[in-house]
C-alpha cells in the first residue's frame, strides 16, 4: 500500500500563520461594520465575537470572554476579546486575545448590561390585538406606537442616569460574556447572558436591539 506523507512542522506552522492572518483580517472587517451599524446590525457582530471567543476557549482550553466598556471618548461602546491566563497573582489575569483588535462602536451606539426589569411586560404589550381581526386597524397601529414609545422610555430610564450612559451595573463600568473551555456560557455570576444595544439621540434612546444567550449551549436564543 502507498504510504501517505505527513505534514511537516514547517507546513503546519504556515497553515497556522494563515489562520491567524485571516482571523485578524476578519476582526478588521467587524470593526468597519460595527462603526457603520445601528443596533440591529450590531447583533451579528456580537454573535461573531461570541463565536470567536468560543473557538479560542475550546482550542486553547481557557476561559475566554467578551469585555464590554464605554469608549474613552464616551461616544459608544468597545468590545474586546480577553482570556484567563490562570496565573496566580497576575496583575492582569485577563489580557487581550493575541491578534484580536477591539471592535469599537461609535455614533452613540452602546451595549448595556442586561435588560430593564419591566421589559417582558412592555414587549408583550407591543403586540396589537383587535378581536382576532386579520388586518391591523388604525387603533391597533396607535396602540403599537404607544407601546413602542413606552419601551423607549423604559430603555432610556434603564440605560441612562442623569443624561449619561450607564452601561454597567452600579459602579462597574465594564461587564463580560464569559465562555468556558468547553465552549459553554459560564454560569459564574460575573458573566452576563443578555445585553441591550441602544442608539441614543440627545438624552433619549432612539433605536434598540436585544441579544439573549442560551447559557448551556452558548448560542443565541431565537424568537419567532
Amino acid at each position: 500500500m502507498p504510504k501517505h506523507k505527513a505534514f511537516t512542522l514547517a507546513e503546519m506552522l504556515a497553515v497556522l500563520g494563515i489562520m491567524l492572518l485571516l482571523a485578524a483580517a476578519s476582526f478588521g472587517v467587524l470593526s468597519m461594520v460595527a462603526q457603520r451599524a445601528g443596533p440591529e446590525a450590531t447583533i451579528p457582530v456580537i454573535q461573531a465575537m461570541v463565536n470567536n471567543a468560543r473557538d479560542y476557549a475550546v482550542t486553547n482550553n481557557r476561559q475566554t470572554c467578551i469585555a464590554f466598556s464605554t469608549t474613552p471618548t464616551g461616544d459608544g461602546s468597545t468590545m474586546e476579546l480577553q482570556y484567563n491566563t490562570g496565573a496566580p497573582g497576575a496583575t492582569h489575569p485577563w489580557p487581550r486575545v493575541p491578534n484580536r483588535q477591539p471592535v469599537i462602536l461609535h455614533n452613540q451606539i452602546y451595549v448595556c448590561n442586561g435588560f430593564p426589569p419591566a421589559l417582558a411586560s412592555t414587549v408583550q404589550n407591543m403586540v396589537p390585538v383587535s378581536g382576532g381581526a386579520t388586518k391591523v386597524t388604525t387603533d391597533d397601529a396607535a396602540k403599537a406606537q404607544k407601546a413602542e414609545d413606552g419601551l423607549r422610555d423604559v430603555l432610556t430610564n434603564f440605560a441612562m442616569s442623569g443624561g449619561k450612559i450607564s452601561t454597567g451595573t452600579g459602579s462597574v463600568t465594564a461587564f463580560y460574556i464569559v465562555l468556558e473551555p468547553n465552549g459553554c456560557l459560564s454560569l459564574d455570576s460575573n458573566s452576563v447572558n443578555a445585553v441591550s444595544v441602544i442608539q441614543v439621540g440627545g438624552s433619549r434612546v432612539g433605536t434598540y436591539a436585544f441579544y439573549i444567550l442560551n447559557r448551556i449551549a452558548g448560542t443565541p436564543l431565537i424568537f419567532e
